[in-house]
């Protein structure tokens, strides 16, 4: 994964990434929609779960299959562009929703989830799950909408869900690693932020990217089974 870039071959699909990524989720189930029926979605009742109220960095839930993959949770990362932390329960606590958020749309769990009105309904529980696996006991923030760039995922009281639409959402980065450490249970990860815009293609056809905006260095720390979770995110 050193030196390991996530570029897009196809100078279109460059500047489209993230609103190809959102509507091949909502569309891959489309012909599915009106055979499925409704999943019932219990709310958190593990005992991680129910210390939402305290904040520490005491160690993730790992009952719950989160991430086990560097690349997705540093490009979910990237993609938030959070204020540096040197531990989650330091950080905006908005902003690591926003994380979770983002893990649980490139989680791949997209076919259990409901459609509604032209919107994938994700469950509350589920964003809970992923932001305790990746931020232990850090204090939760209460459900909301999340606002993202312009676009809105609402929350449903009602029903629990976070409702995301139809929509073209485009981060500002896209994430370089340019070195990666290993001490301990804990990895660092020297990471570029590449913005998305000012591609360039030359005539032979090779995609060039432009300059790094600004370098971070991310940790995460590796649980049982391989899962990830977020240490601290610091300025190079």
């Amino acid at each position: 994964m050193k030196n390991k870039l996530l570029i897009i071959c196809l100078i279109p699909l460059v500047f489209a990434v993230s609103t190809g990524f959102i509507v091949s989720l909502l569309t891959q189930r489309q012909a599915d929609i009106a055979a499925d029926t409704s999943e019932t979605y219990s709310p958190p009742t593990s005992e991680t779960e129910k210390t939402s109220s305290t904040e520490d960095d005491s160690e993730p839930d790992e009952e719950y299959k989160g991430i086990t993959d560097p690349d997705t949770l540093i490009s979910c990362i990237v993609t938030v562009d959070p204020e540096p932390f040197e531990f989650p329960s330091k950080a905006d606590k908005t902003q690591l929703m926003q994380i979770a958020f983002w893990c649980v749309l490139q989680s791949g769990k997209d076919e259990n989830y409901d459609f509604s009105q032209k919107c994938m309904l994700i469950p509350q529980s589920e964003v809970e799950k992923m932001y305790r696996s990746l931020f232990g006991n850090t204090k939760m923030p209460q459900p909301e909408n999340l606002d993202f760039q312009g676009v809105t995922f609402t929350y449903d009281k009602k029903d629990k869900t976070y409702n995301v639409p139809i929509t073209g959402i485009t981060s500002r980065y896209t994430a370089k690693t340019v070195e990666e450490k290993k001490n301990g249970n804990k990895l660092v990860f020297l990471t570029e932020y590449i913005p998305k815009s000012n591609w360039t293609q030359t005539r032979d056809g090779e995609i060039v990217a432009p300059e790094a905006q600004k370098t971070m260095s991310i940790t995460l720390k590796k649980g049982n089974n391989n899962l990830l979770s977020v240490y601290s995110v610091k300025k190079e």
